[in-house]
């Protein structure tokens, strides 16, 4: 084998690495995150509004969820989109988790009940328009 034919396959090899990465550490951390709440692959699916089989294909990295349903599934089991894909914290969605958290208790139930809706609405409007 010459020089030329034994350098393109490394080429290829290394171009693949992230994607591998990618693909893999999502699983990983999918799994983790599924497990952390008892969330079943049928729950998942309904609030992602995927078919279950594509949540299994999801945990199996068969293929990658899309961007809108990505940002739905990071919403649901509460972690950044980058996170799922890459392992990177969001550090101010993690502070600002925090401070939402700590100022619930102190909301009235209907200031909970309008800020609800809120989340719900930015949810609904977001898988109309992916």
């Amino acid at each position: 084998m010459g020089k030329a034919e034994s350098f393109y396959p490394k080429i290829c090899r290394a171009a693949a690495l992230p994607l591998l990465r990618v693909m893999s550490g999502f699983q990983d951390r999918f799994r983790i995150e599924k497990a952390k709440l008892r969330l079943s692959a049928k729950d998942i699916a309904r609030q992602v509004g995927v078919c279950q089989q594509t949540v299994y294909d999801w945990l199996a990295a068969r293929q990658h969820p899309r961007m809108h349903h990505l940002s739905s599934l990071a919403a649901l089991l509460n972690v950044s989109a980058d996170y799922l894909l890459y392992g990177t914290h969001d550090s101010q969605r993690q502070q600002l988790l925090q401070d939402l958290s700590a100022t619930l208790p102190q909301l009235s139930t209907y200031q909970i009940t309008i800020l609800l809706h809120a989340a719900l609405e930015f949810r609904r409007r977001e898988r109309q328009n992916p």
